[in-house]
């Protein structure tokens, strides 16, 4: 059913039109879609009303309204934060989880960027991940987890690709591999993941 909410955005010219109850949701419904691409194009707008036309008129806080009318401080707003450390940066709690003991790296690499860098401090301490674009086909990510963390790392790639993993705190375990994706298990600590063809 995600297509009907796909196209009521196109409908509005890739504008946010959900007012601030409905901001939420609609990001969670695109993202567990994995419909990051239509996310990425709502929230770059550089038309009234969306975060990008903030953006391009000098806002520097969230208005009451994403046309800028209204107060200057919502912070109820932010739900493109959010977006951006859980999908564009990847950065998860596995479900069940305690105090981010058990992470879940899963980046959106979108075809419009070329890198993104995102952290979050939780309880045990700050988790990093970053990625970006090698040539035309290669990416190389890299994850930092504090003491006491673990993680599931998505590594996206083509059915032919070849990912070099390696970890400062042990070798990071292939748990499986798909045409999409490589899965891998780390501790503690840096690791990275390059991928050519």
């Amino acid at each position: 059913m995600v297509h009907h909410l796909v196209a009521a955005v196109r409908r509005s010219g890739n504008h946010i039109t959900a007012g601030s109850v409905g901001l939420g949701p609609l990001f969670r419904a695109l993202e567990a879609a994995g419909r990051n691409d239509v996310l990425y194009e709502m929230v770059v707008n550089p038309t009234s009303p969306g975060y990008g036309y903030l953006v391009k008129t000098g806002h520097t806080t969230l208005s009451e309204n994403l046309n800028g009318s209204g107060s200057q401080n919502h912070q109820f707003l932010a739900e493109v934060d959010s977006w951006l450390i859980n999908s564009l940066a990847g950065i998860r709690q596995e479900p069940g989880s305690i105090a981010y003991q058990d992470v879940e790296i899963a980046p959106a690499v979108l075809p419009e960027l070329s890198h993104v860098s995102g952290s979050y401090a939780t309880p045990l301490g700050t988790i990093h991940s970053a990625w970006h674009k090698v040539g035309s086909h290669g990416l190389r990510m890299e994850v930092e987890l504090p003491a006491g963390t673990t993680a599931e790392v998505h590594v996206p790639i083509s059915r032919g690709a070849h990912v070099k993993a390696v970890s400062d705190g042990g070798a990071p375990h292939l748990v499986r591999r798909t045409a999409k994706e490589a899965i891998y298990s780390i501790g503690s600590g840096r690791s990275s993941f390059s991928v050519t063809e």
